[in-house]
C-alpha cells in the first residue's frame, strides 16, 4: 500500500513534480505498450497518452512557478500561459510548450483562434464533445512510433525547466 501523508505547503512543488514525472512515466508506458503490440491501438487509447503528457507538462510548470513564487496559484489548464509566466522569471529558459497551437500568419483573428484552441486542448483530450455537447470539429490523429521521439523531447525539455529553476532558486 502506498500512502499520501498530509503535505505541508513547501512540499507543494515537490508534490507536483513527482505527480508529473508519474503522469510522464505512465504516458510512455502506455505509449511503448501500445508501440510493442502489447496493448492494442486506438485513437481513444493515444488520447490518454496524450492527455497524461499534456497534464504532465502543466504539473511541471505548475511545480516551476511554485517553486519561485510560493505563495502563487495558477488555476487554469493553458499551457502556454504557464509557460510565458515561466519564462517571465526564469531568463534564459525559453520554454516552448506541446500542444500549442503554432501560427500561421500574423492576424488577431489568427492569434484569437490559437488562444481560443489553448484554452481547451485539455478538453479535446479528455471528452469527444465540448462544454454544450457538440462533437468537435476536425479530423484528429495519434501515430505510437512518432509520439515516443516526441514523450522523450517532452522529458528533456522539463527537467531542464526544472534545472534552470533550481538554479534560479540556488542563486
Amino acid at each position: 500500500m502506498d500512502i499520501q501523508m498530509p503535505l505541508k505547503i513547501d512540499q507543494v512543488p515537490e508534490e507536483l513534480f513527482q505527480r508529473s514525472d508519474a503522469y510522464l512515466d505512465a504516458a510512455e508506458n502506455l505509449n511503448t505498450q501500445i508501440v510493442l503490440g502489447e496493448w492494442e491501438s486506438s485513437f481513444q487509447r493515444g488520447q490518454v497518452v496524450l492527455f497524461l503528457t499534456f497534464h504532465a507538462v502543466e504539473l511541471c510548470l505548475k511545480g516551476c512557478l511554485k517553486t519561485l513564487e510560493p505563495n502563487s496559484n495558477s488555476g487554469h489548464h493553458t499551457l502556454p500561459k504557464l509557460a510565458q509566466r515561466l519564462n517571465a522569471l526564469v531568463p534564459g529558459l525559453s520554454y516552448q510548450v506541446p500542444f500549442a497551437a503554432e501560427p500561421v500568419e500574423p492576424s488577431r483573428d489568427v492569434q484569437d483562434l490559437m488562444e481560443a484552441h489553448d484554452r481547451i486542448a485539455h478538453q479535446q483530450l479528455r471528452y469527444p464533445t465540448d462544454n454544450e455537447g457538440k462533437p468537435w470539429q476536425g479530423t484528429s490523429a495519434y501515430s505510437p512510433k512518432l509520439f515516443e521521439g516526441t514523450l522523450g523531447d517532452i522529458r528533456y525539455h522539463l527537467n531542464r525547466a526544472r534545472r534552470h529553476v533550481a538554479k534560479q532558486i540556488d542563486a
